[in-house]
Order: C-alpha cells, then sequence, then structure tokens
C-alpha cells in the first residue's frame, strides 16, 4: 500500500537531500532532478489516486492521505492537474540551469521547494501551511545567496515580510475556524478578515507591502530570484484559492470584492508607474511581477467562474516571462544594467535583447503576444463590474508599455564600436523556444488556457 502524498512528497524531498549530496557532480545532477521532476509528472497523468494500481509485475492499493504526527496531507483526484503543472515546471526549471551552471545549490533546494509547495497544498488543517511556506523561505535563502555573499536589503526585507506574513496567517486560520464554529460572531469575523488580508498582503507583496521584491531580484542572481518569483507566488495564489474553497462565510462575505479590486488597482497602478520611471533592467523585472500580482487579485475579485479562470491561467504567460527574462538576464553578462549604460546591446547580445524586449512588451500586453488576450477578457469582465478599476488596471499596463519603450531605445543606442559576442548555443535555443511559446499562446490561446482550467478541479466549492 502507498499514498499519494508518499509519492509526490515524500519521495521527491528524499531526491533533494539525495542530490545535496550529490551537487558536486553538476550534469549527474540536472539529469536526476528532471528525470525526477517528468517522471512526477507523468505519474500525476497516468496512476489513479485511489483503489489497485498495476506498475509493472506489481500491484498495489493507492490511498489519498499521510499522517504525520497528528497531520494528515491529502491528494485527491482534484490535484492531478496541479501536481503535473508544478512538477513539469521544475523539470523546465532545472533544465535551464544545467545549461547555465551558475549555482550547484540551487537543483536540490529547489526540488526541496517544490515538494514542499505540495506539502503546503495538501496539509490538513490548512493552518500548518503557513509553516510550511516559511520552511521554503528559508530554504530559499541559501539558494539565492551562494556561500559567502552578503546578504543584501532586499534579501533581508524578503524575509521579515514572509516571516510577518506566516504570524498573520497563523493568526487568521486560529480565527477562521472559531468563525466556521460560530458564524454569527462578527467580531471574530472581522478579525478573520484583517488577518488574513494583511497576510496575503504580505506574502505576495501588495502594495505597499511590495518593496522587497525589485530590491531581492537585484542583489541576486537573476535565475535564482526567478524561480523563487514564480513558484513561490503561485503557491501562494493557489493557497487563496484554497481559502476561498474552504470557508463558505469567506466567500459569501460582501466586502471581498470592493477589497480585493482596491488592494488590485492600486498594486497595477503603483507597479506600472514605477516601472515606467525605472532606470535599471533588473529591477524592472520586479515592478512587472507587482504589477501582475494586481491583475491576479483583480481576476479574483470577479468572483465568477471567469474570474477564476483568468487567475489560473495567468500562470503560462507569467511563468514564461519570468523563465525568458531570468534566462537572458543571466546570460547578458553585463555590469551595469542602468538604462543609461546599455547602448549598443542590440549589437553585442543580440538574441538575448531581443528576448527581454518580447518579455517586456508581452507583460505590458501587446497584442499577439501571451498575456494580450487574457488581459483583454479581464477588461472587458471588469468594466462591466466597476469601469474606474479598469481605467486603473488599463494605467498600469501603459506604464509597463512606457517602460518597455524606454527599455527598447536603450538598446538600439549606437555606441562607437560594438561586436557581437558569443553565446552557449544551448541557452540560444531555449530562448528562442521561450519565444516562440510566447508567441503561440497570444496567436492560439484556445490551445493553453483549456488544459489550466483544470487548476480549478481541486477546488470545487469555487466553480
Amino acid at each position: 500500500m502507498i499514498s499519494t502524498p508518499v509519492i509526490w512528497i515524500v519521495f521527491p524531498m528524499c531526491m533533494a537531500i539525495l542530490l545535496w549530496f550529490l551537487r558536486r557532480y553538476r550534469l549527474v545532477v540536472v539529469i536526476i532532478a528532471v528525470t525526477t521532476c517528468l517522471f512526477l509528472a507523468m505519474s500525476a497523468w497516468i496512476l489513479p489516486f485511489s483503489g489497485m494500481a498495476k506498475v509493472g509485475p506489481l500491484v498495489m492499493e493507492v490511498t489519498t492521505t499521510l499522517s504525520i504526527l497528528g497531520r494528515r496531507f491529502i491528494l485527491l483526484e482534484g490535484d492531478r492537474f496541479l501536481l503535473i503543472f508544478l512538477y513539469s515546471l521544475g523539470a523546465f526549471w532545472f533544465l535551464g540551469e544545467g545549461v547555465l551552471r551558475k549555482n550547484r545549490n540551487f537543483i536540490p533546494l529547489g526540488l526541496a521547494i517544490i515538494s514542499l509547495s505540495v506539502a503546503a497544498l495538501a496539509v490538513d488543517p490548512f493552518l500548518y501551511s503557513a509553516l510550511i511556506i516559511e520552511i521554503i523561505v528559508l530554504i530559499s535563502i541559501p539558494m539565492l545567496l551562494p556561500p559567502g555573499s552578503r546578504v543584501g536589503q532586499g534579501v533581508m526585507r524578503y524575509l521579515v515580510f514572509q516571516t510577518i506574513a506566516m504570524a498573520l496567517m497563523l493568526l487568521a486560520g486560529w480565527a477562521a475556524e472559531g468563525v466556521d464554529t460560530n458564524p454569527n460572531d462578527t467580531a471574530l469575523t472581522t478579525l478573520a478578515l484583517t488577518f488574513l488580508g494583511l497576510g496575503v498582503m504580505f506574502w505576495m507583496g501588495v502594495f505597499p507591502f511590495h518593496t522587497w521584491i525589485p530590491q531581492m531580484v537585484s542583489e541576486v542572481y537573476p535565475y535564482q530570484a526567478g524561480f523563487l518569483l514564480n513558484f513561490l507566488p503561485l503557491v501562494i495564489m493557489l493557497m487563496a484559492l484554497d481559502f476561498l474553497n474552504g470557508f463558505g462565510w469567506l466567500r459569501n462575505y460582501s466586502g471581498l470584492t470592493q477589497v480585493c479590486q482596491f488592494a488590485g488597482a492600486i498594486t497595477v497602478a503603483a507597479g506600472g508607474i514605477w516601472a515606467a520611471f525605472e532606470h535599471k533592467l533588473n529591477r524592472y523585472m520586479g515592478f512587472c511581477l507587482i504589477v501582475e500580482t494586481g491583475f491576479s487579485l483583480l481576476a479574483l475579485s470577479l468572483q465568477s467562474t471567469t474570474g477564476y479562470q483568468i487567475y489560473v491561467t495567468l500562470f503560462l504567460p507569467r511563468t514564461l516571462f519570468i523563465a525568458l527574462w531570468s534566462l537572458a538576464m543571466s546570460n547578458l553578462e553585463l555590469e551595469d544594467l542602468d538604462y543609461n549604460h546599455l547602448a549598443g546591446v542590440m549589437k553585442t547580445k543580440p538574441v538575448e535583447s531581443i528576448t527581454l524586449l518580447v518579455a517586456s512588451f508581452s507583460v505590458s500586453g501587446l497584442p499577439l503576444l501571451g498575456f494580450f488576450p487574457l488581459r483583454q477578457t479581464l477588461f472587458e469582465n471588469l468594466a462591466q463590474v466597476s469601469l474606474p478599476t479598469a481605467l486603473w488596471g488599463f494605467a498600469g499596463a501603459l506604464g509597463l508599455m512606457v517602460g518597455s519603450v524606454r527599455i527598447l531605445l536603450a538598446f538600439i543606442s549606437s555606441p562607437a564600436e560594438g561586436t557581437p559576442q558569443a553565446s552557449d548555443w544551448r541557452v540560444i535555443l531555449l530562448l528562442v523556444l521561450g519565444i516562440l511559446l510566447l508567441v503561440l499562446v497570444g496567436l492560439f490561446p484556445q490551445w493553453f488556457v483549456s488544459p489550466l482550467f483544470n487548476l480549478l478541479n481541486a477546488f470545487g466549492n469555487l466553480v
């Protein structure tokens, strides 16, 4: 007999520990990590989540629950596509690190982070997910900073904000359980909503608790920062859906729409304005992610099936943007990323420059690229509910567009001299494939968004 949490939580964690001791052998580590993630993704596709499973000559009973110290980890049939998505992303990121080979700690710690992310979504009582997220935060520090590196202000602020979020979410979980037993207690409901709202804001980097994102991105290696800013917000966004799915009083709270609209609009607008006036290439990515967080809140504010579908389908273009930007920045290898010192980069690093431009114009919402069809649908639905909120969202997207144009002008400025520099053909191949995929998502969104709707299968009360 074997349980689904053993397959998708315990097994990858054991592999992460093994890879930690093998991390000197980088090629071996890459092969094992990518193979493990693909195996787990395929297993989630093929294996039943309960009943009898036949694997070759072996026949075993599969259960959905694992108990550890009185706490249960539960992975059900509805979590199938979620597991496929997370472990496919892991294979994708580890393959890129296999090409770059910049940090030998990245893959073991990254695999541990994916395993813990699944655990955070599977644990019952849900209260303990906050503790698991804090473990992820602590593990991410040595992944972001190689031994001997100086800890910058952005990384410290990231650690402090995430720890505050953990405390607030623990208090929110305690208060939410009290509301479940006594739904008429108005004071307790207000307390639960306050703790929950502040906790999510600290976790996701919602305005005004967003300052750690651009600071951290400018202090650490781009690829590791990209991985963390891809997985951690994704898991937290799924946990937000889990909260809505699990607590009926929260779904029915009349002010939830207005709170999400206000927080989302001000986050989009603030991030877009800062992006328009930013003059550092690495910090620009941070502000783009802040804007994306705001758009996710705006999608959540619709509190409809369409809104939840937009919420989860934004994961794909967001992931492509982060991956392309991080990989291109890692291969750009510039000491000074100020716009004033980027003249001629289009000549010396043409593929990397084009990748950064495509990624930045995509996140700005340029037609024919990955974000455009989802943004268009979101704006149409927002305009029917609250036209001012839609206009604030458009203002934020316009700020990103201004920032993208500034980057374009910086790249094409002609220096006195400049010759093309050789780049690893494997990196170039990954960048070209990523650009093609981002364009395909924009041209044929129906090919990609429908499968992503399956992520909502884990949240039966929302759809």
